[in-house]
């Protein structure tokens, strides 16, 4: 999957991930009926979790260590983007420095609980967001932690990136 480039909180891992794994779990309950057959029915879906390693390159991997760090303890949803499998809102729950860092490769293990929504909340998948009257890139890249560049390049076909019409449909993602 080294074509993949996983995207938390604004942080853009390029060259990763290394490893991905993807668990959905649900609670399940067995109830045997008045007939004498059972039934299995789930109780309730837990968060799913993604979990993996990653490396961190460049001058700037120290800093987006740091950043992932405060983010792991700050435990607060932020969007995290993995090609061919979505965007969703999640937490940091454990970030894992797996191998003697170097001044400029770090080794990382993460795992990322996805945050339970509400159906019908599009709000927790940012894949897209609705602007308001009078917004430009700059307030939906702070309001997101999305790179201006990025919403520029996957917005080709809005023609006034500094003043958007209320409602106009931006990709995030």
């Amino acid at each position: 999957m080294n074509d993949a480039v996983i995207r938390f909180a604004g942080i853009r891992l390029s060259h990763n991930p290394k490893t991905l794994k993807i668990q959905r779990r649900k609670k399940l309950r067995y109830e045997r009926l008045l007939s004498g057959e059972g039934a299995l029915e789930t109780v309730a879906e837990e968060p799913s979790v993604i979990s993996g390693t990653a490396e961190l390159f460049g001058e700037e991997c120290f800093r987006d260590f740091e950043k992932l760090s405060r983010l792991c303890k700050s435990c607060s949803f932020s969007p995290l983007s993995i090609p061919y499998f979505g965007a969703f809102r999640a937490v940091l729950s454990d970030l894992t420095l797996t191998a003697e860092p170097r001044y400029d490769h770090i080794s990382v293990g993460f795992t990322f609980r996805i945050a339970q929504d509400p159906p019908g909340d599009e709000s927790f998948l940012p894949q897209y967001c609705r602007a308001n009257s009078g917004d430009s890139f700059w307030d939906i890249s702070y309001r997101f932690n999305v790179p201006v560049e990025e919403l520029i390049e996957l917005n080709k076909g809005i023609r006034d990136i500094m003043c958007l019409e209320d409602q106009e449909r931006v990709r995030l993602f």
